[in-house]
């Protein structure tokens, strides 16, 4: 396979003041100096967001259902600190 120079393609465009992905980029870089200044050190965002685009009712709802579930996880995420201690724990065993 080859990659043939084209000075159109792989070029990053400039980020769009208002846009969907400046506002998250804002916000998680507050968020981040704040959990810094405060001692969360470990603190780390998921490097990726997903956004979707809401067409229906049924949509809607799935999100919404995602959003109150997905915290209830948590204690057995694997991005979890301590459900990964707990785990070395049991591997030890």
């Amino acid at each position: 396979m080859s990659l043939q120079k084209n000075s159109n393609v792989n070029k990053f465009s400039k980020p769009i003041s208002g846009s969907l992905a400046m506002i998250i980029n804002q916000y998680k870089s507050s968020v981040a100096r704040i959990c810094r200044k405060n001692g969360y050190n470990k603190f780390a965002w998921q490097p990726r967001f997903y956004d979707h685009i809401i067409r229906n009712e049924k949509s809607l709802q799935k999100i919404r259902e995602y959003i109150h579930n997905n915290p209830l996880k948590w204690d057995v995420d694997e991005n979890n600190p301590d459900f990964l201690e707990e785990r070395r724990k049991n591997e030890v065993l």
